[in-house]
């Protein structure tokens, strides 16, 4: 016991004694003092220990907080400032991800709705010859009026017309006609080297230079051929409105050539006199039926308004240049003023003739689908069209089968009369 205490007392007087100071209860602002000044902190006196322990534990302390500490710290605020920088880097890619993605979005859509929203120039064809289509059927429809009126004034004699007098004073008026207008010296058993035969002693010897020969009678150069007709019964005193005889006088060989003899009844007439008055006025609206088809495509002839002159007229004239037309041939196939029938024809065929209109089918989907939807709408409007010949035509078919019909009748009430006179 004694010996161990002697070794014990020996081994503090040479080593010492060690009185530790927790680094946990130092003051912080003595440890950031320490690191940020580099200098030792004196942990002797009451703190430190004695002999060779007191030394090592001085040793221990000055090497953590001269050394081990400062760096260390040092180090976390690098580390720390790294880690805030490379945050910092991470966000700016971020944000310029974003950035770029938002800009090739709004550059996306930029070039999308360019590419929806530019018309082409085909498209503007399309825009620039209809301007004056809807006027233009509007002045055909009072055209296929006018001479549906006419047909009714002139089979029931109506004061003002050729017919006023009945069938002798509208003979004269045609006769008149055929020979101021449209007389042929060659017709008539015409031989040749004698000059009063044939229609010379009427027509004249000289032969007619304005082409208008038999134009009263010759149906396909007097309606058919030509793509507009100069007929305006709105401005009848135009001088341009020249077509308008040789279209009443064409009607009128084809449509009740002999004017009825109307007789004169009222309430008191006998009653075969009434029926004759009203079969006439039968035949006269029959006659009506027969002449719509006729008075129809003029109609559809006519001249077109003053704005189709200069709203369509030049833009046509152009395209059936690229046709490789004269200019001269083009305004003779349009005429001065388009009609609904030159217009249409234009939308509906020629302009499928033109091989640029192919070569622009190679543009922007949005312009072509606009194409689409523009000749779906002209097709749509050569539809109602047909639909209305459709409609003159079933007229037409129900009134001979109404005719068949009368037939029928009258031979059934003859048999029945026939046998109840027996």
């Amino acid at each position: 016991m004694n010996e161990n205490a002697t070794l014990h007392n020996d081994t503090r007087t040479e080593f010492g004694t060690v009185l530790p100071l927790p680094f946990w209860i130092v003051p912080a602002n003595i440890a950031l003092s320490a690191a940020n000044t580099n200098t030792a902190i004196d942990i002797k006196g009451e703190q430190q220990g004695t002999e060779r322990l007191g030394q090592h534990q001085e040793f221990v302390w000055n090497l953590w907080f001269d050394n081990f500490l400062p760096w260390w710290m040092a180090m976390s605020v690098q580390l720390t400032e790294n880690t805030m920088w490379h945050t910092f880097a991470i966000g700016a890619f971020i944000d310029a991800k974003h950035q770029l993605e938002i800009q090739a979005l709004l550059q996306s859509r930029m070039a999308d709705t360019h590419k929806r929203y530019q018309p082409s120039l085909g498209m503007c064809v399309f825009g620039t010859n209809v301007r004056s289509l809807a006027a233009s059927e509007r002045r055909a429809d009072h055209t296929t009026q006018a001479l549906n009126q006419r047909l009714i004034d002139r089979m029931m004699s109506t004061d003002g017309g050729l017919a006023a007098g009945g069938n002798q004073s509208d003979q004269k008026g045609r006769v008149r006609f055929f020979i101021e207008h449209v007389c042929d010296r060659f017709d008539n058993n015409r031989i040749h080297d004698e000059t009063n035969s044939g229609f010379a002693n009427i027509c004249g010897t000289g032969p007619r230079t304005d082409g208008t020969v038999n134009m009263d009678i010759d149906f396909n150069r007097t309606i058919m051929t030509p793509r507009t007709l100069n007929v305006d019964f709105i401005n009848p005193v135009d001088p341009q409105n020249k077509d308008s005889t040789y279209v009443f006088n064409m009607a009128t060989n084809l449509y009740g050539a002999v004017v009825p003899k109307i007789p004169a009844i009222n309430s008191a007439s006998e009653i075969s006199l009434q029926n004759q008055f009203l079969n006439l006025r039968s035949a006269a609206a029959r006659r009506g039926i027969a002449q719509a088809s006729f008075n129809a495509l003029v109609g559809l002839k006519a001249r077109g308004t003053d704005g189709s002159g200069t709203d369509t007229m030049q833009y046509m004239v152009l395209l059936l240049e690229e046709l490789g037309l004269t200019n001269a041939q083009a305004l003779d196939f349009v005429g001065t003023n388009p009609s609904y029938y030159a217009q249409m024809e234009i939308l509906a065929k020629k302009m499928y003739q033109n091989p640029d209109f192919y070569r622009e089918l190679y543009d922007k989907p949005e312009n072509t689908k606009r194409k689409s939807v523009a000749m779906s709408a002209i097709a749509s409007m050569l539809d109602r069209e047909i639909y209305d010949s459709q409609l003159r035509a079933e007229a037409i078919t129900s009134q001979l089968l109404e005719l068949k019909a009368l037939k029928v009748q009258q031979t059934i009430e003859d048999t029945y009369s026939r046998k109840g006179s027996d």
